[in-house]
């Protein structure tokens, strides 16, 4: 019996690590360079690998991001200050 819960405890400490690393969400991850707005698309299939786009902060990493519902379509704008999900 205590073999079996031993196994159960091990399995699920890798599943709820696995799970953990599977959440590929931006927020608080390093980018460069910093205090920019940013189009993304490149993270482990995060947002169905549609566009993102970011808030790279003054600490050179992601303070705020937004997600685009196309691929392709992210677009920097107004002259760095903001982003949109337009395409053009």
């Amino acid at each position: 019996m205590k073999l079996t819960s031993l196994a159960t405890i091990v399995l699920s400490a890798a599943v709820m690590t696995i799970a953990s690393e599977s959440d590929p969400s931006p927020l608080h991850k390093h980018c460069a360079p910093a205090n920019t707005m940013q189009c993304k698309k490149d993270l482990n299939g995060f947002n169905s690998f549609n566009d993102y786009a970011i808030w790279c902060g003054p600490e050179s990493q992601v303070d705020e991001y937004a997600e685009c519902p196309c691929q392709g379509c992210c677009r920097v704008a107004d002259d760095g200050k903001s982003t949109n999900c337009k395409g053009n």
